[in-house]
This record gives C-alpha cells, sequence and structure tokens, in this order.
C-alpha cells in the first residue's frame, strides 16, 4: 500500500498557464443587413453589439453589457462566444470574423440579433458558428440576454429546495430525486454552498444550444447528446441535452467531476485523487464502484505476478470494452482514497485533492 501510496501522490501534476486574450475585433455586416431607419439607434445598437461580442473573450463577470435579470442565461452564450474566431485546422487566432447577418425589432426597446462568424479559405466560405440573441435598449446604450427564457416561456416548472427544474410536459420525480440526493451528497463533502440552481430538461443537445441561442457551432456538428451550464459565486445554470426531457440523464462519475468544480477548477487539483474519488463514489461509465471492484479483482488481481510499481501509470484496459474502459490505477487510487477517508475523514481526502505542485 505504501508503494502505490506514493505512486498516487507523484501522479499527474498540472502547471497552469497563464491566461490571455485576444485582441478586438470589429464587428462586420452582412450587404443586405436591415438596419434601424434611426441612424443614432443603429449607431448605438451595433456599437453595443460590438463591445458585447468583444467583452466575451474575457471573464464573464467583467462582462458590462449583461442584462442583469439574465445573467446567468447570458453566461451560458458568452462562454459559447469564448476563443469563436480561432481555427485549429488554419492555425489562425482570428480566422473567422464576426457578421451580423439580421437585426429584427421585437419591439422599440428590444431586437433579435443573429451573428456568424465565417472565415474563406481558397475562396471558399468556412462557418464556425451561427448565434441569435437579444439586444434591449437602456438609455445610450444596450444591454444583451439569451434567448433562453424568450424559447422557454411556455415551459413548466418544478421547485425543490434551492433548485428550480424547467420542463416541457411531463417530469420523473424518481430520477430527479436520485439527481439531487446525490448532488446534496457530493456538496456535503466538498462544503459547497448552497447555490441557487435552475436545470432545463431538453430532448437533446440540440435543443439545448438552440434555447440558448446556439444555432450552429463547428465543434458541435453532429453531436446529439451534451449539457452546457455556467456558474457564478451562487447561482448555477445548466442545460441538460442528454436524451431526456423528462428528468435529469447524468452519470454519477461525471457528477462527482462537476461538484468539484464549483470548488475548485479541476485542472488545479490533484488528478489521479480526482479520477480516484469519481470511481469510489461515481463508479463509471453507468458501473457501480462495488462492480467495478469485483471485476477488477476477478480479471486483474487474479495476476500474482503484477508489479505494481512498474505497472502504474500503463493505464490497461481491464474493461469489457475500449468504450467502457476501466483503468487498474483508478481502483487503487479509489482504494487509498476510502482508506484515508475512513481513518481521517474526507478533510484528509481533499489534503490530496488539493495537493497540486504549481
Amino acid at each position: 500500500m505504501k508503494r502505490c501510496f506514493a505512486i498516487f501522490c507523484l501522479g499527474l501534476f498540472i502547471t497552469l498557464p497563464k491566461t490571455t486574450f485576444g485582441q478586438t475585433s470589429k464587428i462586420l455586416e452582412n450587404i443586405n443587413l436591415n438596419k434601424p431607419k434611426d441612424s443614432i439607434l443603429s449607431k448605438a445598437l451595433i456599437q453595443s453589439i460590438e463591445n458585447f461580442y468583444n467583452a466575451a473573450q474575457k471573464p464573464n463577470v467583467e462582462n458590462n453589457y449583461v442584462l442583469p435579470s439574465d445573467k446567468m442565461g447570458a453566461y451560458l452564450l458568452l462562454d459559447e462566444l469564448q476563443g469563436i474566431e480561432k481555427s485549429g485546422r488554419f492555425k489562425n487566432n482570428n480566422f473567422y470574423k464576426p457578421y451580423i447577418t439580421s437585426l429584427v425589432p421585437i419591439d422599440s426597446m428590444t431586437f433579435l440579433v443573429k451573428l456568424q462568424n465565417v472565415g474563406v479559405h481558397e475562396q471558399v466560405p468556412v462557418i464556425s458558428s451561427s448565434f441569435e440573441f437579444l439586444a434591449h435598449k437602456s438609455q445610450d446604450t444596450f444591454l444583451f440576454s439569451s434567448t433562453l427564457k424568450r424559447n422557454t416561456v411556455i415551459w413548466k416548472k418544478m421547485q425543490k429546495q434551492n433548485t428550480t427544474i424547467y420542463f416541457k410536459e411531463k417530469i420523473n420525480k424518481k430520477e430527479i430525486d436520485k439527481y439531487l440526493n446525490l448532488v446534496a451528497l457530493f456538496d456535503k463533502k466538498l462544503e459547497n454552498k448552497p447555490k441557487a440552481t435552475e436545470i432545463y430538461l431538453c430532448s437533446d443537445y440540440v435543443e439545448a444550444q438552440k434555447l440558448i441561442g446556439v444555432d450552429y457551432k463547428i465543434i458541435y456538428n453532429g453531436q446529439k447528446y451534451g449539457t452546457l451550464s455556467a456558474y457564478d459565486k451562487n447561482q448555477l445554470i445548466i442545460c441538460s441535452g442528454n436524451g431526456s426531457s423528462e428528468y435529469l440523464s447524468f452519470d454519477p462519475h461525471d457528477l462527482w467531476h462537476d461538484r468539484l468544480s464549483l470548488k475548485k477548477p479541476r485542472n488545479q487539483v490533484n488528478k489521479p485523487v480526482d479520477e480516484g474519488c469519481s470511481y469510489l463514489y461515481g463508479g463509471s461509465w453507468g458501473i457501480s464502484w462495488r462492480d467495478i471492484f469485483v471485476k477488477f479483482k476477478t480479471k486483474v488481481c487474479k495476476d500474482k505476478s503484477i508489479d505494481w510499481l512498474s505497472e502504474y501509470g500503463k493505464f490497461a484496459n481491464f474493461g469489457d470494452t475500449e468504450e467502457t474502459h476501466l483503468m487498474a490505477e483508478y481502483v487503487i487510487n479509489a482504494l487509498i482514497v476510502q482508506k484515508i477517508e475512513q481513518e481521517k475523514g474526507f478533510v484528509g481526502v481533499w489534503e490530496l485533492l488539493d495537493s497540486v505542485i504549481r
């Protein structure tokens, strides 16, 4: 056990890079763009869109063009706008230029803005994204919100403790309770402060994206399932597109990672400890920790000749398939976490989770 512990603690440490933000971009206008006839209003609207777009490349809390009443919905959209001009394929951080394609007046104070990011390669246009969001007149400028509230105005809702769940027709309360109970368990371990939480149950990832105003994004091309989330100091918002509009389809393994990230960014914690915790508390690929451990004992530990010191770090898969892979290293880590928690409580586990060389 001591040899495994040494490997475990010396595992994967991460040095954090310094964050830099791109240069200010000029918002371009589609040649056929119909703008407000009032030239002063039109100029203020275009300039505000440009300011909002450029501020999206900075931390969300620094964006002064967000409509306060839709802060969390806007944060979901801002996360999708960050780094949107960058192309890895063409090795250019400003390849995809922003174009306003449509300005639709909803009323005298509100516009629906449509914006695309387009690049040109060998005279062929390449679209990376297509967004829509709302611009709200505020004195001599505009503030912006996502389309989330507009798109879910007829949805039903259920309130439980500090969580509000939005759904279209029916909701499976039993499955929702499973999720909330596990959230409560993880948050208790991590001593996470309660957050006012909004959850939107979408049929799939396409619907989740459309709710917040993402019509298309190249990195999500062909992706059916996924979840969008954003959080602030005391608030959390989730658009779940994992295949059910009646309950929150979730993996306990991933939920552990999600709740840990509310305590501290995952790139600032010890990854081997984190993975050990996620195996122990949430299993993996829908397989419980108990079943993983049984499989580990029957498929791996039966070989008494294994030298764990030399084998640790090779990440050989003992799962049934490559897709549902299971790693012996994470099982060992989980056993160490389990022993430490039994002897010292979770405070001992947290000491290891927080043991990252910076």
